[in-house]
This record gives C-alpha cells, sequence and structure tokens, in this order.
C-alpha cells in the first residue's frame, strides 16, 4: 500500500447532547444561501465512493453499492432543496469521480461487495444531462475533487507533522472546470454533495456508533486521500464503517468556491439510507440552509 499522506477531516462536535461543547440554538428559520435562489438554478452534484474493508491489501470500491448510494444521497438532497423552493436545474450523480490517485491512475474495484476484483479508471459510473461528453466528465471530476480537497474543517496535528499532500487539481484547472461545467449545463450555481465511505467486511466489523454525527476535534479522525492513492478513516484504536460528507457551493458566474464543509457519519455506507440520511444532510448543509435566531 502506497504511504499515506492525507489531508484529515478531524471532528469536533457531537449531536448527542452529553458531547456538546455549545448549547444548541434556542431556534432556526429556514433561508436558503442567495447563490442558491439564482434565476440560472442550480446544477445538483452527487459523488460517492465506498470503499470495502479498508485493511490492508484487501482495499476495494464497491460500484452497485456506490451507485445506490449517490442516488440516494442525490434523491435526499433535491428532495430538501426542492422543499426551500431551491429551483434544481439539472442534477447528476457519480460512482467515484473525485479523483483517488494524483495521476488519474486505474484503481481496484467490484461491481459488488465479494465479486471478483478487477482494475477501472474513475469515474466508475455517472449520469446525468451531458455526460455522454469526455470533456464535460472530466470537468464534473475535476470540480469534485477540489471540493474534496478544501472541506472547510481543521486539519490533525498527526497530518500536519507530516506535511500536506500536494493538491490533486489546481486552482487553475479548477477554474477551467467550472466554466466548461456554465457552459454546458448554464446553472448558476453547483451544489456539490460527496460521500466517501469505509465499509468493513463480516469478520472485522466492530461496535457501531448509530446514529452519531460529529464535525470539526480529535474524538474520531476521517483522512480523505484524494491525491494519495487511498484513503481510511478510523477512530484510534478502533476499525469501523462510516462516511465522510462533503458539501460544496460553486458560484458559477465567478467560477468562486464560496462554502465547503464536511461531516463524519456513522453506519455501514453499504446501505443507501446512511448515504441519504436526514440528519447528516441537515447538519452538512446548515450553514447555507438553515439560520439560527433568539427567542423572543
Amino acid at each position: 500500500m502506497h504511504a499515506l499522506r492525507s489531508a484529515a477531516v478531524v471532528t469536533t462536535m457531537s449531536l448527542l447532547a452529553a458531547c456538546a461543547t455549545t448549547p444548541p440554538p434556542k431556534s432556526e428559520q429556514v433561508f436558503s444561501d442567495p447563490l442558491l435562489m439564482r434565476q440560472g438554478g442550480v446544477l445538483l452534484l452527487v459523488d460517492a465512493c465506498i470503499q470495502r474493508d479498508g485493511l490492508g491489501d484487501s482495499d476495494y470500491f464497491v460500484v452497485n453499492e456506490s451507485e445506490a448510494g449517490a442516488r440516494a444521497a442525490l434523491e435526499a438532497s433535491r428532495k430538501l432543496l426542492e422543499s426551500n423552493d431551491v429551483v434544481v436545474r439539472a442534477e447528476i450523480f457519480s460512482v467515484c469521480g473525485a479523483r483517488l490517485n494524483a495521476d488519474r491512475s486505474s484503481i481496484t474495484v467490484a461491481d459488488k461487495a465479494g465479486d471478483q476484483r478487477r482494475q477501472a479508471q474513475q469515474p466508475l459510473r455517472i449520469s446525468g444531462p451531458g455526460t455522454e461528453d469526455p470533456r464535460f466528465v472530466q470537468a464534473l471530476g475535476d470540480v469534485s475533487t477540489y471540493a474534496f480537497e478544501r472541506a472547510a474543517v481543521q486539519k490533525s496535528k498527526k497530518a500536519s507533522n507530516k506535511g500536506d499532500p500536494p493538491p490533486a487539481i489546481s486552482a487553475d484547472a479548477y477554474h477551467e472546470a467550472a466554466s466548461v461545467l456554465k457552459e454546458k449545463t448554464q446553472a448558476s450555481t453547483i451544489l456539490f454533495v460527496g460521500a466517501l465511505g469505509n465499509s468493513l467486511s463480516g469478520g472485522k466489523k466492530t461496535a457501531q456508533f448509530m446514529g452519531s454525527m460529529i464535525v470539526g476535534m480529535g474524538t474520531a479522525i476521517a483522512t480523505a486521500g484524494l491525491g494519495t492513492g487511498y484513503y481510511v478513516m478510523f477512530i484510534p484504536g478502533r476499525k469501523i464503517s462510516g462516511t465522510v460528507m462533503e458539501g460544496a457551493l460553486i458560484d458559477l458566474e465567478t467560477g468562486e468556491l464560496t462554502w465547503s464543509n464536511a461531516v463524519r457519519a456513522g453506519g455501514d455506507p453499504v446501505q443507501p439510507k446512511v448515504l441519504a440520511n436526514a440528519r447528516t444532510l441537515d447538519l452538512l448543509l446548515r450553514d447555507i440552509m438553515f439560520q439560527s435566531v433568539s427567542r423572543q
């Protein structure tokens, strides 16, 4: 296995009241970021990539389970947007669209967990308007990778001591890709929702932290190895199933990524409902969908 040089997503807050460091807001009101309300509408882009085992040389990515999770996350995200009067102009999902190797080499995959393994190029699958165009597909992958690498979270001291890996997508390449997506879809904004999942095989599963979600201090650590050859997620001393979900908002008028966030969710991601969990999406997107207000 390649040497690990991963940017780390470090968690800080538990939804469990006993673990909260700050009291929850007294009340909330629904609102949408102005970028979501532009006349051109939103391109909803969802990417899911689920790794099986995540241990040693047995790592491989599962295509069917990743697609099922991407579809479920896409539907749940669309419903959340539409319930808040956000116009979804187009929607696209991909399986392992964000680059896992800086050199874009093939990755080890199986059509489903337990099937024969093979080498395949990314994306493993993709569906949506315009995805028959190779230039458009490459642009989708570049934007997805750039968004994952810029999740608005702190990095662990362990990762910082080793130094950060070089970005897989340069700023210039990202802006070029964003202009391709603007030209092709005519959307005003991209809302990106990505999921990197780790699923342990039956013999390697340990206690799952079902129902708990943590964002941002050192209780749980998730390292997303985009640009380093692979990724693995762990809680120190324990190997678990879980998912890092990342959201990003991109202004296609300027090409700027204006907001991003990442959360870590428990549960086995081979189950589509894990990637479509309403609480996870609410937590992931709360900065652009909800506003805390003081009780009068």
